[in-house]
């Protein structure tokens, strides 16, 4: 018989033993009071939409978009995949010409150091043709503080690094005249003036907002800022501004514009990118 284990004892903290005889083995107490368990979540939604225009203007373009949220205790991973491809032509018998082609994947690791203070970090890999880019990989560590977490309106604040990595089209890294056509040398060959390898490391700024009207409407906001530390002339700022409408238990209409706004671009790319999509979302939990 142990004499350290009876009604009377003290005991010792998630050791596998239950000294006082209760029945089980103490934990460590919640000293905010909330069970990390209770904000488990598992969230999928699948969305799609689509614009078709025939007759006098002939143009087609699609959208998707696949999200996943899972949390457990202190410990989240979001994960999202969007595309839209866009073509038009002039008649039945014209060729169709692409007038939009991008596709990027995000997946994003918080560990609630507290309730309202996370690390993180968010990965992204996109391809975007019209910006010249095969792929453009992004990591992204960082410190988020939820300033709002109630169930009518959030606030997040982020802050930290951007890690950036540029796989250009072979076009874009060729010398260029006014009008974008390649110039070809005495020979007849094109002169390669970029690389097409780009690394860049910025700091990172970002800000979200959330607003739900009952639970029949939700309204986001989301806006991040990236100053590299190489070059001051080179910062970049993405948006998106959506918002839901449920239509049915599991169904909903989204509508959805983002931004983005790249103060140096590849030659003969705009800085300034607007995507607008309307479609309809299913979510599976």
């Amino acid at each position: 018989m142990d004499a350290t284990i009876n009604p009377s004892a003290r005991d010792i903290v998630l050791d596998g033993i239950d000294q006082n005889c209760d029945g089980g083995d103490d934990c460590y107490a919640d000293a905010d009071g909330d069970d990390p368990s209770a904000d488990d979540t598992t969230a999928v939604t699948l969305g799609a939409g689509f614009v078709l225009n025939t007759g006098n203007s002939n143009n087609l373009a699609i959208n998707g978009k696949f999200d996943t949220t899972v949390r457990r205790g202190r410990h989240q991973f979001i994960g999202g995949l969007a595309g839209v491809v866009g073509a038009n032509r002039n008649s039945a018998e014209s060729e169709w010409l692409y007038t939009a082609a991008n596709v990027e994947a995000r997946m994003r690791y918080d560990g609630f150091i507290r309730d309202n203070f996370t690390a993180f970090v968010l990965q992204t890999t996109r391809h975007d043709r019209f910006q010249s880019l095969d792929a453009r990989v992004t990591v992204a560590p960082g410190l988020t503080w939820v300033a709002l977490g109630g169930p009518t309106h959030t606030l997040t604040l982020d802050g930290g690094y951007e890690l950036q990595y540029d796989r250009r089209t072979e076009a874009s890294t060729l010398e260029q005249n006014g009008d974008g056509n390649i110039i070809l040398d005495g020979n007849g060959a094109p002169t390669t003036v970029l690389d097409q390898n780009f690394i860049n490391h910025s700091a990172r700024l970002a800000t979200g907002y959330g607003y739900k009207y009952k639970e029949a409407v939700s309204l986001t906001f989301g806006m991040e800022f990236l100053q590299s530390f190489i070059e001051i002339k080179r910062w970049r700022i993405n948006s998106t501004v959506a918002i839901d409408a449920k239509l049915a238990a599991r169904l909903s209409m989204n509508a959805s514009v983002n931004v983005r706004f790249d103060n140096l671009p590849l030659p003969g790319v705009q800085k300034l990118d607007t995507t607008t999509m309307i479609g309809v979302n299913y979510s599976f939990f």
